[in-house]
């Protein structure tokens, strides 16, 4: 009888666990403060203002609209490109997360862009799976002149569910004379956001396997 419970008590636990998660945001940043980015030339953490006039600007106030105007950028209130000359990449690289109970991650984030085309600049995302970056966006050969702030959101389940060790970068370079004078990259309001399981859940499973390994034990 005590055998017949504990096996009973297993296959509702893993009944319950595999339908009781939630989707929610797991990690939110509004650029309020450097929370653990690591910062290259160029990139800073801070309050935006408006660059001066060129191909396009950066925006006067934040995504967000809160008092301390911050966000990710590359040159707040300069311009990039032509006045620094020729260049690798630059990156700004996100602070570890650790999603290692998510499933079904997005990530997703406010950008204002603005960026010449390949082959005088192009403008990167990248994610950390946990052994390699992996590029997700790339303008390429595309121009960017955004005017107004543009909601992103990718994918990015496929490097980073279950993955402890994720990270975002974000980065630019500049491989050709003749290049625009331009704002560059304005990131404000990044999340990652996926689906996790309920405790409660998870409690259940784990009351579950401890009933099922006392019952082979008296076996």
């Amino acid at each position: 009888m005590k055998t017949a419970i504990r096996s009973l008590l297993l296959t509702a636990a893993l009944c319950v666990t595999s339908h009781a998660a939630f989707a929610t945001q797991v990690y939110f940043d509004d650029f309020s403060s450097n929370k653990g980015w690591t910062l290259g030339p160029k990139w800073q953490i801070g309050a935006t203002s408006v660059s001066p006039a060129g191909q396009g600007q950066d925006p006067a106030l934040d995504h967000s609209a809160t008092s301390d105007n911050g966000v990710l950028g590359a040159g707040l209130g300069t311009n990039i490109g032509a006045p620094d000359g020729l260049h690798g990449l630059y990156y700004a690289t996100s602070p570890v997360y650790n999603l290692s109970n998510v499933d079904g991650v997005h990530l997703s984030f406010a950008r204002w862009l603005n960026s010449d085309y390949s082959p005088y600049m192009t403008s990167r995302i990248e994610v950390y799976d946990g052994s390699n970056w992996q590029q997700i966006y790339n303008n390429g050969g595309t121009g960017v002149f955004d005017q107004a702030w543009v909601m992103q959101d990718y994918n990015v389940s496929a490097y980073a569910d279950h993955n402890a060790l994720f990270a975002v970068r974000f980065s630019y370079d500049v491989t050709s004379s003749g290049v625009f004078t331009i704002g560059g990259w304005n990131v404000d309001d990044l999340g990652l956001s996926g689906t996790v399981p309920e405790p409660g859940s998870l409690a259940l499973l784990a009351l579950g396997a401890a009933g099922l390994l006392l019952s082979r034990r008296r076996a």
